[in-house]
């Protein structure tokens, strides 16, 4: 075996190295001389022949791999552990909070099936959505600074007549009423202009509706009671009128909370108009029992009082009383109006509305006109 002479770097007291037959060993073999502490230089390896000596270890020393951790790794208790490895279901630790149960279920144990979750009423303002109906505006984006909350769905509707051929509504909640008003009333007379702003719709119409005669104003109140006709098959119900200040009145349409229609008996207005005097009186669209009784009733009521009774052609019927008779008290016009209201009553229709309508007069210096609205009683369930 070769032996090495000792290297002039090496360090004093150091004993001659032997390479034994199974290679470098694991441990310096006695003799060598240990660092001194705090020593900042390595201690050196040999060289042989030009070349790096080996290290004094057999290769490289193996480090141990970190250890891997789930990143929300959490502690069980031990009766969980046991529950995992019997491979029984543990519910999630949300699940066992005491606030987790608004959400109406219960954590599942063996042998129990959870009951059916409760439901909780809502009002219908709050699920417009639920019988199909999209409210106005919803396919819009809604506006922050807006007047009115975008979670409140009125639920009246409030209707003006404006000049001689404007028609105002506010609280309009829902696209099928505006859908439905265009397509069975705005027909009816030709329209100049319409629009919609948040739940207040303008019409406006071309002439004057609201202040015509003849043949135009049989139109004009066939609009008016397809109004109300097309309003109650939406669910909306003229409830009262209300002119407050200077403003125009307007008629309120009411929807109740549950929204039920009646379907056993037909929908059906119709219109009566009285004379400024209060002598003549027009009935336009009644049913024909009305208008082939109400003339013989009221001359019942009124003996040779009644001037004339007429059933035209497009659905009017006009009574008229005398002016003037000789030798005989005049007739108290409130009494023949209250003849009137008891034979259609008598009919199955009440007096539902009373509509007012552009002043009388060249310059709308007159008394307003006014259409009575005439609606068929519902039978009693």
């Amino acid at each position: 075996m070769q032996q090495y002479a000792p290297a002039p770097h090496y360090f004093p007291g150091a004993t001659p190295y032997y390479v034994p037959d199974g290679g470098f060993p694991t441990h310096p073999p006695p003799g060598w001389g240990m660092p001194p502490q705090n020593m900042g230089v390595p201690f050196p390896s040999p060289t042989y022949g030009g070349f790096p000596g080996p290290s004094p270890h057999q290769g490289p020393v193996p480090q141990q791999p970190p250890l891997q951790r789930a990143k929300h790794s959490t502690r069980i208790s031990t009766a969980q552990r046991e529950a995992r490895d019997t491979r029984t279901a543990v519910p999630l630790k949300s699940a066992m909070k005491k606030g987790s149960s608004q959400n109406g279920h219960r954590p599942s144990t063996p042998g129990h099936s959870p009951g059916p979750r409760p439901t909780t009423p809502r009002s219908r303002s709050s699920s417009s959505a639920r019988d199909g109906r999209l409210p106005l505006g919803a396919m819009t984006r809604q506006r922050t600074n807006s007047g009115s909350s975008p979670h409140f769905i009125p639920n009246h509707i409030m209707v003006s007549f404006h000049g001689s051929n404007e028609l105002r509504f506010e609280g309009i909640a829902y696209e099928d009423t505006a859908d439905a008003l265009r397509e069975r009333v705005l027909p009816m007379w030709p329209v100049d202009d319409e629009g919609i702003k948040g739940h207040r719709w303008r019409v406006v119409f071309r002439d004057s509706p609201w202040n015509c005669t003849g043949h135009d104003l049989i139109m004009a109140r066939r609009v008016v009671a397809a109004l109300f006709t097309s309003l109650a098959r939406l669910g909306y119900f003229y409830q009262t009128t209300v002119n407050s200040g200077k403003r125009l009145p307007r008629l309120v349409f009411v929807e109740p909370p549950e929204r039920k229609l009646r379907t056993d008996g037909p929908i059906h207005f119709f219109s009566v108009m009285f004379s400024r005097k209060g002598e003549k009186v027009t009935i336009l669209d009644a049913p024909e029992p009305i208008k082939d009784s109400i003339g013989v009733a009221l001359r019942n009521t009124f003996p040779r009082r009644v001037a004339s009774d007429k059933i035209l052609e497009d659905g009017m019927c006009v009574i008229e009383l005398q002016k003037n008779v000789m030798g005989a008290p005049p007739v108290d016009k409130s009494m023949f109006v209250s003849a009137v209201l008891k034979h259609l009553q008598g009919h199955g229709y009440d007096l539902n509305a009373s509509v007012p309508l552009a002043r009388r007069g060249p310059l709308g210096l007159g008394g307003r006109k006014e259409l009575w609205i005439f609606k068929r009683r519902q039978p009693e369930s």
